[in-house]
């Protein structure tokens, strides 16, 4: 759980609305009982919202911050695998395992595994919005829509890329612990050398949590049953798109709000 330690407030800046902003604005109004999910359609399509992630797990240690030492835990944030598997994001303390769903590409079915996960914002990527009528032809549709109108907060429309086109928020960071989430997911094999070749001790006194050698370990084993998911020269395109696009470490990401009934009619 490096997040609760690393990811600090004074390393994003952000505009919202043209309009220098804090970033507990990025989802306002917080709650310790929030929980962020994101949808994904492609390979690592979520890194084109990794400052967004991180916000998140910020938000959620800020909100109650005994959840960094005296009460230890993963922050509360799923990843939504839409029609295939699309990379392990387990760097980004998207842990456990479980955290990371994969769901058919079905809109209620979709819907069903955010309910079921109690998600209260939401993050979706840009595409080709669909009717609402999906829900009428589900066995009571009507009650997913209402239960998520009722709960979810906040919805942010993202772009794998990073770019929404008419965003009306911009995140940036400029700094080096900030993207080295993305890169040890995207050279997992150089992530995993690294992790393997530590002794139990070194393991231990990196001091992630309450995390033993034998939990890192059985992350390092999960981890690497999926590194072949993505190919390693899909990966490496991947990294070496992102290093391009960032002159002097500088991450740029744009967002949107929408309504939560927008957000369902994308998913």
């Amino acid at each position: 759980m490096h997040v609760a330690s690393d990811v600090k407030e004074h390393l994003f800046d952000v505009t919202i609305d043209g309009a220098p902003s804090r970033p507990d604005e990025v989802m306002p109004d917080w709650s310790p009982h929030d929980r962020f999910g994101i949808v994904v359609r492609e390979p690592f399509g979520a890194l084109g919202a990794s400052l967004l992630i991180q916000l998140a797990a910020l938000q959620f240690y800020e909100a109650r911050t005994a959840r960094r030492a005296e009460n230890p835990q993963y922050p509360q944030t799923y990843l939504f695998h839409v029609g295939g598997a699309f990379g392990d994001h387990s760097s980004f303390d998207v842990w456990p395992a479980r955290h990371e769903i994969t769901v058919a590409d079905d809109p209620c079915a979709l819907l069903g595994e955010i309910n079921d996960r109690g998600i209260t914002r939401l993050a979706v990527p840009i595409g080709q919005p669909r009717s609402l009528d999906y829900l009428q032809a589900q066995a009571s549709g009507w009650t997913d829509r209402s239960a998520a109108v009722d709960r979810i907060s906040s919805v942010l429309m993202y772009s794998p890329d990073g770019k929404v086109r008419d965003h009306d928020m911009t995140v940036r960071a400029a700094d080096r612990q900030l993207e080295l989430m993305t890169s040890w997911s995207l050279d997992a094999e150089g992530t995993k050398r690294h992790f393997d070749s530590l002794t139990d001790q070194e393991l231990v006194e990196m001091e992630i949590g309450p995390s033993t050698a034998a939990d890192l370990r059985s992350w390092t084993a999960a981890f690497g049953k999926r590194i072949n998911e993505i190919p390693q020269s899909q990966r490496s395109a991947l990294a070496l798109r992102r290093r391009q696009e960032m002159p002097g470490l500088v991450r740029t990401e744009t967002f949107r709000r929408v309504t939560v009934d927008e957000g369902l009619t994308l998913l």
